[in-house]
């Protein structure tokens, strides 16, 4: 494809064939991503019923390879990934799988030995019935217990991250997660592209070298603000007072002729 690097120019990661953005830094190349209102290079993010672009933030088109932050594209490696730890597959489901086996296999001995008709097809139906039943319920069970294995590494996960941005001043690349918690660059991508919801966690491009970065704008550094006077309101205030005492002493004066 072209204008897609063989190593992007950022952070020196190899680009797969066929992708336009880098799994490292998470930079987008091609112009299908190039921003008609900004001329930045740059993914954009579903708002509303559309896109918007992530470099200034203008509605966008989106073109046949321009990348889409968050949605799942295989040659992108954006769907959100779960550690390397987590399990894939749990033991109630392997069970399960082998107890629908068993009453497949009970159930067409049932009616090989007693027939297709009377006894045979009732015992058929009810092993059929039960081994099927108990074995899908084993199935969903461990599904369950999978994804909630994911949801709470993912938990974990989100933690340390929200605690590295804490000591980075509220601003993270995928590179920084990856190397400081010692998880795959493309892991680390997927977790923060999750966590990210277009407030208090937003994407941004770094326009002057392409790279995208995290913005955690609760974690950012607090501006202290401070009261500006102007020159000529004080000064006003000052003859406002002056006068104010000229008259009260004018009022004294009076009083007491």
């Amino acid at each position: 494809m072209d204008g897609i690097p063989a190593k992007c120019p950022t952070c020196t990661t190899e680009i797969p064939e066929g992708a336009v953005r880098c799994p490292g830094c998470g930079r987008v190349f091609g112009e299908d991503n190039r921003c008609p209102h900004c001329n930045a290079i740059a993914a954009v993010r579903p708002v509303g019923g559309g896109y918007a672009c992530l470099a200034c933030g203008k509605p966008r088109d989106r073109l046949p390879n321009t990348t889409v932050l968050g949605e799942p594209d295989g040659r992108m490696s954006l769907a959100p990934l779960a550690p390397v730890s987590t399990p894939r597959r749990d033991p109630l489901s392997t069970f399960g799988s082998v107890t629908i086996l068993g009453a497949l296999f009970a159930v067409g001995a049932a009616l090989a030995l007693l027939g297709t008709s009377g006894l045979g097809l009732v015992v058929a139906v009810a092993v059929g019935v039960v081994g099927l039943g108990a074995g899908a319920g084993l199935v969903r069970a461990g599904n369950a217990r999978v994804r909630g294995s994911i949801a709470a590494a993912n938990r974990a996960l989100d933690q340390r991250i929200l605690a590295l941005a804490a000591k980075r001043n509220g601003d993270l690349t995928a590179p920084d997660v990856a190397s400081a918690l010692r998880i795959p660059v493309e892991a680390a991508d997927a977790a923060l592209t999750r966590m990210s919801d277009g407030s208090k966690i937003t994407a941004e491009v770094d326009e002057t070298v392409g790279a995208l970065h995290f913005v955690f704008h609760d974690l950012r550094p607090q501006v202290p603000k401070t009261r500006v006077e102007i020159a000529g309101e004080a000064e006003g205030e000052g003859e406002g007072e002056a006068e104010g005492e000229g008259e009260a002493k004018k009022a004294r004066a009076l009083t007491r002729e």
